[in-house]
Parts: C-alpha cells; structure tokens; sequence
C-alpha cells in the first residue's frame, strides 16, 4: 500500500479496496496556483505505463498554457481516460425537480 513515484508528477496509488482486494491507479499530481491538483488518470488494469506518461504529460502541458486540468473540462478529457464519476449538482437538482411535478 502507498503512492509511488514514476518521477515528472506522475505516480501509482496502491490501495486496498473495500472487499479486501488491492487497486492501482495512476495519478497526476501538481501543484496550480498554490492548490495541489490530483488527477486520475485510470486503473493500472486498463492504462499502461506508456499511456499514463502520456496523459501526464498532456496535464502538464495544460498547465503551462495556464490551464488547471481539473477545471478545465477540454483537459480533463484528454488526461483522464474514462467519463467522469459523479453528478453535478444541476444535473441532480433538475432530475430531481422533474420527479417531483
């Protein structure tokens, strides 16, 4: 268990996961405008070590152009590999408002 560094902000996140079982994901992790910005960037299953330098360093390159890539929904979806979990609070307001006419 624990973060490990590939070096250039990119890193592997070993955890256990709810059912005992062990999960690797990579990471982007750096610093914008003095907050420090995680970005996953998929399971180890599913993205390569070539594939997860790739995406960090299409993150790092948001950030020179003075992009955050976690706010910055172009970024996002080029460093992340999949659709974004969760909902937005405006999407759940609106579901919620169309149950309750």
């Amino acid at each position: 268990m624990g973060v490990y560094s590939d070096g250039a902000n990119l890193f592997l996140r070993v955890r256990r996961g709810k059912h005992g079982n062990i999960t690797r994901s990579w990471l982007f992790a750096a610093y914008v405008n003095g907050k420090r910005r995680d970005v996953g960037l998929g399971g180890a299953e599913a993205v390569t070590l070539q594939d997860a330098r790739a995406k960090a360093a299409e993150c790092r390159a948001a950030i020179a152009d003075g992009r955050d890539p976690v706010l910055d929904e172009g970024t996002a979806r080029h460093c992340s590999p999949g659709p974004r979990i969760g909902r937005r609070i405006a999407d759940f307001g609106s579901d919620l408002a169309s149950v309750l006419r």
